[in-house]
């Protein structure tokens, strides 16, 4: 099934979608990806998600650490200290991003 709904996934982001429609898309992409194993297109998928609203304000998601932690766990390094940098730092609009700081807290110790 999930296979199905990454075949669905794609075909919808063939359609007119506004950014926050094709950000979540590519999110949920990754999602689906990480559930199959397949980190690398996860993170390929996350990567074009988080980038499309990248200057854009948007609500903090618990996927966020999931988001990160793959980014970690493919040796990205680089990918995921920009985006715990690019997230936590809309801790100005969104207190809920404070949520990262944990996340942030032991990436540091292991870089």
């Amino acid at each position: 099934m999930k296979n199905k709904a990454i075949d669905t996934m794609v075909t919808a982001l063939k359609q007119p979608l506004n950014d926050m429609e094709k950000s979540s898309a590519y999110i949920y992409l990754g999602l689906l990806y990480t559930d199959l194993k397949d980190f690398k297109k996860a993170s390929d998928n996350f990567h074009i998600g988080l980038s499309i609203l990248e200057h854009q304000e948007f609500r903090y998601s618990p996927n966020f650490n999931k988001i990160i932690k793959i980014f970690i766990k493919n040796g990205e390094l680089e990918k995921a200290a920009y985006w715990l940098d690019n997230l936590t730092g809309r801790k100005f609009y969104d207190d809920k991003f404070s949520k990262l700081d944990q996340i942030n807290s032991y990436f540091k110790e292991k870089r």
